[in-house]
């Protein structure tokens, strides 16, 4: 999908597009712009790391970077949602993503998860004010 076409469909100014995230565009050709494969744009994604009670956002910088911490994210919600396992959490021991390390023990997990600690909407709306 073009960059014009996402834009368009999602009601947004191509100026404005242009404006937020020229560094993950390719230069337009013929009128078409396409998005870069990767880039170095700095981005916050929800994440439980290890010593808190609650989700918090770390700041990511890169595309790769933030596919990384969606996954780790997602790992954790499916493990407090029963769609992973304990096992499955070891792939993110040790993960780091903005200087924080991603919190894998199942233990830990399930008590924030317990806790509230998981209000994925609710961490939006305090970091959004």
């Amino acid at each position: 999908m073009t960059v014009e076409a996402a834009a368009r469909e999602l009601g947004v100014p191509m100026a404005t597009a242009r404006y937020w995230v020229a560094d993950a565009l390719e230069p337009t050709r013929k009128g078409r712009t396409l998005p870069r494969t990767a880039d170095r744009l700095t981005r916050l994604r929800p994440l439980l790391i290890e010593g808190e009670s609650e989700l918090v956002f770390v700041t990511v910088r890169g595309s790769r970077a933030a596919d990384r911490a969606d996954q780790v994210f997602q790992l954790q919600w499916d493990y407090i949602t029963g769609r992973a396992s304990a096992k499955e959490l070891e792939r993110i021991r040790s993960v780091r993503l903005g200087g924080c390390t991603a919190e894998f023990d199942p233990e830990r997990l399930k008590r924030v998860a317990q806790l509230g600690g998981f209000d994925v909407p609710e961490a939006y709306r305090e970091i959004l004010g």
